[in-house]
């Protein structure tokens, strides 16, 4: 996050506090981890939310074709900038009620020198365990990220109130991404934690865990993706450390 402030101060305009949220990633057996999400309601975009979004999006260089997301913020209940190294990234999030498609959560444009894809974050969290097991087992990952995978699944029903599992399943458009998202910041665990669970997968990336948990182990993990990225490469994503913050820089 060294370079974090120059990117953020275009959103330092937008009223109230925020949430800010760190990441890392395992890919083609590198360790990303110059990786943020920040977060506010649709509210703090006001008076002019289209002409706010649109003024930033000209501000972090989006190319002409996140216009499209001008007009679906209408229904939008959040919206999300993220930076992955010298990725930009905005999300809209959708209540169910309000989504453009069937289970519909977040809507996300990632661009790079001009080039951009769109991926479509779906809620699984209603689907039987066998369904949601069944979605892990057609992304053909790896044996230690399935496993990882499917207790991660169990971690999200037992700190749901409602003992579901609150799975996303991620689908790129027009690529070979496939992805699915398990939230287990209800189960309240820290990163070390998950050495039992991540240890192995990390290991297969040939990453250090107890380097990277040493460092963040005590910071509270609070999802954990597992798929397969644009180009069809296997892939892990650890978020972590999600805090509220009230100013950029």
């Amino acid at each position: 996050m060294r370079d974090a402030p120059t990117w953020r101060q275009h959103l330092a305009g937008l009223d109230g506090p925020f949430m800010v949220e760190q990441s890392v990633k395992l890919a083609h057996d590198r360790i990303e981890t110059d990786r943020c999400l920040v977060s506010y309601p649709r509210r703090a975009f006001y008076p002019g939310p289209r002409s706010t979004l649109s003024d930033i999006l000209a501000a972090l260089d989006a190319p002409p074709e996140t216009a499209a997301l001008l007009d679906l913020q209408t229904d939008a209940v959040q919206i999300h900038f993220g930076k992955d190294g010298a990725v930009r990234k905005c999300y809209l999030e959708f209540a169910r009620d309000r989504a453009p498609e069937p289970d519909l959560i977040f809507l996300a444009m990632k661009w790079r020198a001009g080039a951009v894809r769109t991926d479509r974050y779906f809620g699984r969290a209603g689907w039987s365990r066998e369904r949601q097991v069944a979605l892990i087992s057609d992304l053909t990952l790896d044996p230690s990220m399935s496993r990882a995978a499917r207790t991660a699944l169990a971690l999200s029903a037992d700190g749901d109130p409602d003992g579901q599992a609150i799975l996303l399943d991620i689908r790129g458009q027009g690529n070979a991404r496939r992805s699915v998202d398990i939230s287990i910041v209800d189960a309240g665990l820290p990163v070390s934690a998950l050495t039992d669970l991540l240890a192995p997968v990390w290991q297969g990336f040939g990453a250090d865990w107890s380097a990277f948990s040493a460092e963040n182990g005590d910071r509270q993990a609070t999802h954990i993706a597992f798929g397969r990225a644009g180009d069809g490469a296997p892939f892990h994503t650890l978020y972590f450390g999600a805090r509220q913050e009230t100013r950029h820089g």
